[in-house]
């Protein structure tokens, strides 16, 4: 079998030495017996039919899998790994994807060299420099020569990741925020506290713990990298901002998940100003410009600790704030290249950022 795969590897590796291209994922056989390949623009196939998953590009990169086993390829097709791991992370992060042979991982880079040996017994993707892993029943940091850079011992538990050049750690029971030289530079004061995204973190003070390692009450603010707050702790409930503004929730209440369910819903902007009433029964984060919000919904138990959403017409605020397409909806999804889909009397359409009909 090993020679099988390192036969497979050498030929496609001859055969796909081809400039960057446009290539289409194509299978063959029986509806439970698929093999997918590649053809090119014109139809040609570049890749014969081996592949037991169909690929899927992302910045240039698919994970391709044969019998269980996978490898990596780039955008012409060419392979960059035997297929030979249990895991490789879809999606690379800071230049380097995280793979696995049964329960040892380790990185490779662009090139399919195995840059960090697979000796760790978990792993977390990179960012910011940093890998939280697991060896030895000990979590730590290593940084991208595999080198151990941060020691967690006196730690509870962290975010599993850096964000904007920042991780959440719990110390006696608090959170606060290290750097990736791992010197705390926010203090651990919190009940909890969310990863970094445009600068500003979501946290909470005054929760009480509950099931699953939730919290119960207590209120959402924002801080800055210097643990600056934005503005009082008054939410229930807040996203991390995204496109400029944040979702915020009042009256609501933490599921399970960590989701707020009822209570009123409305957007805020970077100087924490209400940039919409908070008069909502549901908002989404933004999306190019433009966030869905609801009103007449309910929350509904699904029975899992959880909650869903049903009900009341959708429509869509643009970043300031206002009430740009209107709530008409019965479903509304993000948009995506200037269209969103969207459900109106049972029919199903695609709008652009005017909500025209465009298909």
């Amino acid at each position: 079998m090993q020679k099988f795969f390192m036969l497979l590897f050498m030929g496609l590796a001859l055969t796909c030495t081809l400039p960057a291209q446009q290539l289409t994922p194509f299978s063959t056989g029986t509806a439970y017996n698929y093999l997918w390949g590649f053809k090119d623009a014109a139809g040609k196939i570049v890749v014969e039919p081996i592949y037991t998953k169909r690929p899927y590009f992302y910045n240039g990169f698919a994970v391709v899998v044969i019998k269980e086993k996978k490898g990596l390829i780039d955008i012409n097709a060419k392979p960059l790994t035997e297929v030979k791991y249990d895991d490789i992370a879809n999606f690379i992060s800071d230049g380097l994807f995280m793979v696995a042979i049964a329960s040892n991982y380790g990185f490779i880079d662009t090139t399919g060299k195995e840059v960090i040996p697979l000796i760790y017994s978990d792993a977390n993707d990179f960012k910011s420099g940093c890998a939280l892993v697991s060896q030895d029943k000990k979590k730590f940091f290593i940084n991208k020569t595999g080198k151990n850079i941060i020691a967690l011992d006196d730690y509870e538990e962290t975010n599993k990741s850096f964000s904007e050049g920042l991780c959440g750690v719990k110390k006696a029971g608090k959170w606060g925020f290290m750097n990736v030289s791992g010197k705390i530079i926010i203090p651990c004061k919190y009940d909890k506290v969310e990863p970094m995204k445009e600068g500003l973190a979501p946290v909470i003070f005054g929760g009480t713990p509950g099931e699953y390692g939730q919290l119960k009450g207590g209120k959402y603010t924002f801080i800055d990298k210097t643990g600056k707050q934005l503005i009082p702790f008054k939410y229930a409930y807040l996203a991390p901002f995204n496109e400029g503004i944040a979702v915020v929730n009042i009256g609501g209440k933490l599921d399970l998940y960590g989701y707020a369910s009822g209570g009123k819903w409305g957007y805020i902007d970077k100087t924490g100003k209400e940039i919409t009433p908070i008069k909502y029964n549901f908002s989404q984060s933004s999306s190019e410009g433009l966030a869905a919000v609801n009103i007449g919904g309910t929350f509904q138990d699904d029975h899992m600790g959880g909650n869903t959403f049903v009900g009341g017409k959708w429509g869509y605020v643009d970043s300031k704030g206002k009430e740009v397409i209107a709530l008409v909806y019965d479903k509304a999804g993000e948009f995506y290249d200037g269209k969103a889909t969207v459900v109106k009397n049972g029919m199903s359409v695609t709008i652009n950022k005017k909500g025209v009909i465009v298909n």
